[in-house]
């Protein structure tokens, strides 16, 4: 069989299962509002963001790297596993001196910002297994492997949604502590990753990295982390504005519309994490023209979407959510837009951060960070969740627009959104 099919078989089985956990995540968050009500909610997206961040800043971009160099057999596998085992021990050691700090100067937490006595150990449990996640995920994806990490992935995630769906409808289960189930559910997951890799790559142990493997690898990720960290805030600065104006309540109606208007991110998201070590493969590595098929796809496909999710979004505020969550509804109308465009966006940064143009990616961050934050700060002391939904759209559309004029200056392709029949 050729190479290019057996690269685009491979790519759609690890779609599919992607999609498949991606789906079953989207039911857990759902089932976990429907518990929990808006203020909790609120209090538990706000962990999940503050997370994120201090996972970004303290990994220093090195998944990333790790990826391409392995990927791209750039790299040896014993200093590509001493490598993502050190960063992991680094970020760990890291979490642990913020935490300490935090407690010791406001007496909060440092995630979800309350009581130790509440909060400490499901944050900490969490962000282990957010460590192990993003740790052991980027080497089964170096190691071409990433189908049965979608797999695993993927029957976690049916077994809690199914233990959640037991709660809500009031079958004998009952949950007490939205925290603490979602933080195990991470860490689980995280875990089982682990043990995973290690059983389906029998053998490995870490190595000695070579000063010029460690500069490619840090010259690679500080680039990456100074743009996720950058691309990261233009996703979620939102937040801090709404938890300002309209407290966790606020956080916790509009973070519920905006899991939904990331439903026209699943596919990207999958494609980009996939296309990466495709487009980076030394031999058989995937070309321009053969990643072209991808965008024109995913117009397509979110442009079918783009109607379904708001009608969906809105049975299911009707007929599933507290109705505290349906002022969300609204704000959801005003942001898909930018969210359809900015699915294209996901795919060109990946084929520029595949092709080593990270300048390219870290421009545009940083063009949609200052877009967001300008119309943030104009929008949301007086429209809330409104205002935002309006921010979103108005900087994602620009951004996009910004990167499809980097990619038809640099292959000379405009024809983005166009369907073939070859496709």
């Amino acid at each position: 069989m050729p190479k290019t099919i057996c690269l685009k078989a491979d790519l759609f089985k690890g779609s599919i299962y992607r999609i498949i956990f991606m789906g079953l995540s989207f039911l857990v968050s759902l089932l976990i509002a429907a518990i929990s009500g808006t203020a909790i909610f609120g209090s538990l997206s706000l962990m999940i963001v503050n997370a994120a961040i201090l996972l970004i800043f303290s990994g220093l971009g090195t998944d990333a790297a790790l990826v391409w160099h392995w990927a791209g057999e750039k790299l040896n596998p014993r200093a590509g596993y001493s490598f993502v085992t050190l960063s992991g021990l680094v970020q760990l050691l890291l979490f642990g001196m913020a935490e300490w700090i935090s407690l010791q100067v406001w007496d909060k937490t440092l995630l979800a910002r309350g009581s130790a006595q509440t909060f400490l150990w499901p944050e900490t449990l969490y962000f282990v297994g957010l460590v192990l996640l993003e740790k052991w995920g980027s080497l089964f994806y170096a190691t071409h492997k990433a189908v049965r990490a979608n797999q695993i992935l993927a029957i976690i995630s049916f077994v809690f949604a199914l233990f959640l769906a037991f709660s809500v409808r009031g079958l004998g289960i009952r949950v007490d502590d939205p925290f603490s189930l979602f933080a195990g559910f991470t860490f689980i997951q995280g875990l089982s990753l682990m043990v995973a890799f290690h059983l389906s790559v029998p053998g490995i142990r870490p190595g000695w990295i070579a000063g010029k493997d460690l500069r490619s690898l840090f010259q690679f990720s500080f680039l990456v982390f100074i743009t996720n960290g950058i691309q990261f805030l233009a996703y979620r600065i939102d937040y801090w504005f709404i938890d300002h104006y309209q407290g966790e309540a606020g956080v916790g109606v509009y973070a519920q519309a905006n899991r939904f208007a990331q439903l026209l991110w699943v596919v990207p998201n999958i494609l980009a994490a996939l296309l990466i070590p495709a487009l980076s493969k030394r031999e058989g590595a995937m070309t321009t023209s053969g990643f072209m098929t991808y965008p024109r796809f995913l117009m397509r496909w979110n442009a079918i979407l783009l109607p379904l999710v708001p009608l969906t979004a809105w049975l299911i505020y009707k007929y599933l959510m507290p109705a505290s969550f349906m002022p969300g509804w609204e704000a959801l109308l005003w942001m898909i837009p930018g969210y359809y465009f900015f699915g294209l966006t996901l795919l060109l940064a990946a084929w520029f951060s595949a092709m080593g143009q990270l300048k390219v990616n870290l421009t545009g961050s940083l063009i949609c960070l200052t877009l967001i934050t300008l119309a943030d700060a104009l929008l949301i002391p007086r429209w809330g969740a409104l205002g935002a939904a309006l921010a979103n759209t108005f900087a994602y559309s620009l951004t996009t627009l910004y990167f499809m004029l980097r990619f038809k200056a640099r292959t000379g392709i405009d024809h983005l959104s166009f369907w073939r029949s070859k496709d």
